[in-house]
């Protein structure tokens, strides 16, 4: 079976497909669709029919709660990968027991109770591509309902269901779970642990180029640069400049006092008297208290 796949759904048209009818509608028609999707809308996609001269085209689309369409990207049963969670198929089951229900109720139209009766679904052993798991974190059965392949009626089936059980027809349908587990795998758990990994591991790496690219760009700016004045506690050591000779300030190799700048004398460490001054007129005294010697 070929579909054209676009992201706002699944599209089947009469090139490769053949509606299901009952009396002159089909089942995609909103006389029926409506009753379907009353009780099957958890498995059963929306389906945007358009009938034209000389063909048709059927839109499948079911959004989940955020408005993300899951019949796109969907995996069927010729996946081999593909494993349909087993409550999925349960639920799906139970749905169509209550939708059986539907068939004894005198409330209910004799057009509508034939309908439910002869309401068929796709046989996952001849249909695979019509029995469909969703992508996420949590799968979701999809089945693509209202039609068979061209040349090949056959290829749906009547479900069984507790209700149907009591059915003249019971012998004649088909035991859906039993049929999937023919065609396909059914498992326990309804998580996509592929998409949680790709999801995941996605992200971690993403978040990892980024610091990467956030550290290359302060590095790029200088950030990574230390400057030799800098402390490291925001105060900076100020660097004195070389002499003229090319020595710094402070060196002195040959052990001579410092030259005063600009002709000034300097200070006397212990007085605070400029050295050669002699204000009074007095000769300076000998340090250390000793007199000083008479000339000749």
């Amino acid at each position: 079976m070929s579909f054209t796949i676009r992201q706002d759904g699944i599209v089947v048209t009469n090139e490769t497909a053949t509606p299901l009818s009952s009396g002159m509608h089909p089942y995609w028609d909103a006389h029926w669709k409506n009753l379907v999707l009353q009780f099957l809308s958890t498995s059963h996609p929306n389906v945007k029919f358009e009938s034209k001269e000389g063909g048709f085209s059927a839109v499948f689309r079911k959004d989940n709660r955020s408005g993300r369409e899951l019949c796109w990207n969907s995996r069927s049963l010729q996946d081999l990968k593909t494993i349909i969670p087993e409550s999925e198929v349960d639920k799906l089951i139970a749905d169509l027991d209550k939708f059986h229900q539907e068939a004894e109720k005198d409330s209910n139209t004799e057009g509508a109770r034939q309908f439910v009766r002869d309401y068929r679904v796709p046989d996952p052993r001849q249909m695979r591509d019509s029995w469909r798991v969703s992508r996420g974190p949590l799968k979701k059965l999809l089945v693509l309902w209202g039609y068979h392949p061209k040349a090949a009626a056959n290829d749906v089936v009547l479900p069984l269901t507790p209700t149907s059980e009591r059915w003249e027809d019971a012998n004649r349908r088909v035991d859906l779970k039993e049929a999937l587990k023919e065609a396909g795998r059914i498992g326990k758990s309804r998580l996509d642990w592929g998409w949680i990994f790709a999801r995941v591991f996605g992200g971690l790496l993403l978040l990892l180029l980024l610091v990467l690219l956030i550290c290359g760009l302060w590095w790029l700016k200088g950030g990574g640069k230390i400057d030799s004045g800098d402390t490291g506690n925001g105060v900076t050591n100020v660097v004195p400049k070389a002499g003229l000779g090319g020595e710094k300030a402070g060196d002195n190799p040959g052990g001579e006092a410092p030259k005063p700048q600009g002709g000034a004398a300097p200070e006397d460490a212990s007085h605070g008297e400029k050295v050669g001054d002699n204000s009074g007129g007095e000769a300076p005294k000998p340090q250390g208290g000793a007199a000083p010697e008479d000339g000749p």
